[in-house]
């Protein structure tokens, strides 16, 4: 099946990765056809685009080395490095997912990724240099990241059941731990965030999945 898509609504192209054999592709929306496929040997959660138009991701089992796809030359450029302490976060969730949790593009020339490890890192997307900017937490994994209308970077550190909210000042280049999410009322917390997004007057909202013993939420979060 198709485990993670990405959709670059200005070439209408959509990219993603197959599972279990793990096959990057791109597809045509307007040709309704495949135009590139290539087997990459990992796979990552959620993919971004950066500002020139080419997506990004990880290749082979090994090492987890970066690579971007570019949609004018039609090809992937391999890198021979990847994230910093990858392996430690590959195989998390299934074998050959990891280490790109979440991925965005910051609006700032960077994309951002919260890793399966926790690490939040940003990439250079010139050059593919990579930078550690810190780990909000103890937790393993930021499964949703977001930029909020205050213009930080917005995601959730931890899974099962041990989730926090918090938010990256990236002038100041420091974190902002807002706690556990949880509802009190109905004695449950978010088990594994999913995505989530701001809406239009600022609220924040976070989908969840994979709970166990009851249907998965919808959050809506503020700070108490």
């Amino acid at each position: 099946y198709i485990q993670t898509i990405t959709l670059d609504e200005q070439r209408g192209l959509i990219y993603g990765v197959s599972y279990p054999v793990f096959r990057f592709f791109a597809f045509d929306i307007h040709a309704r056809q495949t135009r590139f496929e290539q087997y990459v040997g990992c796979l990552p959660h959620i993919m971004a685009i950066d500002d020139s138009g080419c997506v990004w991701s990880t290749w082979s089992n090994r090492t987890h080395d970066l690579f971007k796809y570019d949609p004018d030359a039609n090809r992937i450029h391999f890198y021979y490095h990847g994230l910093p302490g990858a392996k430690e976060g590959v195989n998390l969730m299934f074998p050959g997912m990891g280490p790109i949790d979440a991925m965005i593009n910051g609006g700032d020339g960077y994309l951002y990724v919260g890793m399966t490890t926790g690490s939040l890192v940003r990439i250079v997307p010139e050059t593919g240099e990579v930078e550690y900017l810190g780990k909000p937490t103890p937790e393993m994994r930021i499964v949703a990241l977001e930029v909020g209308p205050d213009g930080r970077l917005w995601g959730t550190s931890g899974y099962l059941g041990n989730v926090h909210l918090f938010a990256y000042d990236r002038r100041k280049r420091t974190f902002d731990v807002f706690g556990h999410l949880r509802d009190e009322q109905r004695n449950t917390s978010l088990y594994i965030a999913h995505d989530m997004c701001f809406a239009d007057d600022g609220r924040l909202f976070i989908g969840e999945t994979d709970t166990m013993d009851r249907s998965g939420y919808l959050w809506e979060c503020w700070d108490v």
